[in-house]
């Protein structure tokens, strides 16, 4: 029964942070698809209308809510700002690997895969920034930014540390799997042979993961 309780808390978790994916859509259609804005804006209304039962008892119970993530706080006011970024981060790299069985796992191979995928991942950020067409490069960063930055200002208000947890971030996923997509496909498209590597090495490494 806990278990059944603790997969529905999950789930509803996700249900809402998969939320801040659609308000990244809308910015995106706001910016660059201006004539489906109307049209996306109204199907907003109609989701609001029927998830409004659920928002208000939700906020019934926003003490219970609170109370349970009591856990996620520091004991003392901290200043470690860039640490939260970090670990969002250092999150990104479970998008596609899962070969550490948690934070004291000292596996050399473990730790060189982590530390590659995680260049791997800055660079491809990079390149979105530098590279990528106007309409990509804000499709891609509006489905990542609204969770990244959720998390970030959340943790610093609170004092907590809900950035450290990965679970949460599996929504954001979805947006750093696209990014590296994204450069794998425009540099295998131009015939470099390294990254044909890179995309076969990832896929090894998830298979790995599994």
């Amino acid at each position: 029964m806990d278990s059944l309780f603790g997969s529905i808390n999950i789930s509803v978790i996700y249900n809402a942070l998969s939320a801040l994916l659609i308000i990244g859509h809308l910015i995106y259609l706001l910016l660059f698809k201006k004539e489906l804005s109307i049209r996306f804006s109204v199907d907003l209304v109609f989701i609001f209308l029927a998830y409004l039962p659920w928002i208000y008892f939700l906020f019934t119970v926003r003490d219970t809510i609170e109370s349970g993530l009591a856990w996620h706080k520091f004991g003392q006011p901290t200043m470690f700002i860039l640490v939260l970024l970090l670990t969002q981060f250092i999150g990104m790299v479970r998008s596609f690997t899962f070969l550490q069985s948690g934070f004291s796992s000292t596996s050399p191979i473990a730790i060189v895969t982590d530390l590659a995928v995680f260049a791997l991942i800055i660079y491809a950020i990079r390149y979105t920034f530098k590279s990528s067409a106007k309409t990509i490069r804000w499709y891609l960063i509006l489905i990542v930014l609204p969770l990244f930055l959720l998390f970030y200002i959340s943790d610093i208000v609170r004092n907590a540390f809900s950035s450290a947890f990965i679970r949460y971030q599996i929504v954001n996923m979805v947006g750093i799997i696209l990014i590296v997509t994204n450069l794998l496909r425009d540099k295998i498209y131009k015939g470099r042979v390294f990254f044909i590597g890179v995309y076969f090495a990832l896929v090894f490494i998830g298979i790995t993961s599994i």
